[in-house]
């Protein structure tokens, strides 16, 4: 499976209980800076889904290895099929952008 985010969230979410009634969803992830030169972020949509359990299985032990410390939470994993994104990154010059889309 390509182009996927796997995320780990619990079913009693808000943002889980909305995603389940309309599964094309979007986000954002900051890299917050009081330098305008620094400022560097992603923007993304696709549709959210719950892992099926063959997957579930691989993604969680891949999941746990680069983040260990979610052993020890309950919760479950999601998948993000991403069809859009756009990276902004100003290091490489004011506004500097790159965009995907499937």
């Amino acid at each position: 499976m390509k182009s996927v985010f796997v995320l780990t969230s619990d079913f009693e979410t808000r943002h889980i209980q909305e995603a389940l009634i309309n599964t094309y969803v979007s986000g954002s992830v900051v890299m917050e800076s009081d330098i305008p030169t620094k400022v560097q972020g992603l923007q993304f949509e696709g549709k959210l889904r719950i892992l099926e359990q063959a997957l579930a299985n691989k993604a969680k032990q891949a999941y746990l290895k680069r983040f260990p410390m979610s052993a020890l939470q309950n919760t479950t994993l999601w998948f993000l099929e991403v069809s859009y994104l756009k990276y902004t990154d100003n290091r490489l010059g004011h506004g500097n952008k790159l965009v995907w889309k499937r």
